[in-house]
């Protein structure tokens, strides 16, 4: 113990002078905001991944769901564009414009509503059929 009481009392100067020093140090670099810490990028990226997705599902997909079922076949083709329609199995498009359930022997039904359904021909796939008398 003794020891250390020795080696303190020669040299608490330089004990001192290093202490203070440190702590001048530690206090101007916190005011001056100096920070010897790894810089780290702050700068922020952003990823954007746009992924295309058909906004419709495919013809074949919708024919597949109303498969067997005329009355659904004829709803979803009212709902087609004639472009549409003109590409699917199971629509006619009557006077080229409007779509309805049918196939190549002409439309599905033959009143709509209690009314006859009037046209003087009927496309499908693209070919025109005349209406048989």
């Amino acid at each position: 113990m003794s020891n250390v009481k020795n080696f303190l009392k020669t040299y608490w100067p330089s004990i001192l002078t290093v202490v203070v020093t440190f702590l001048t140090l530690i206090t101007a670099f916190n005011i001056l905001d100096i920070n010897f810490n790894k810089t780290v990028d702050k700068k922020v990226e952003k990823i954007v991944t746009v992924e295309a997705f058909s906004s419709s599902p495919s013809l074949g997909s919708v024919e597949d769901v109303a498969k067997g079922d005329l009355l659904k076949q004829d709803q979803l083709c009212k709902t087609f564009s004639v472009d549409t329609a003109s590409k699917s199995g199971m629509c006619v498009c009557l006077d080229g414009k409007r779509p309805v359930g049918g196939s190549a022997t002409g439309p599905t039904y033959l009143t709509d509503k209690g009314k006859k359904v009037d046209y003087d021909f009927y496309t499908y796939r693209g070919k025109e059929y005349r209406k048989s008398a």
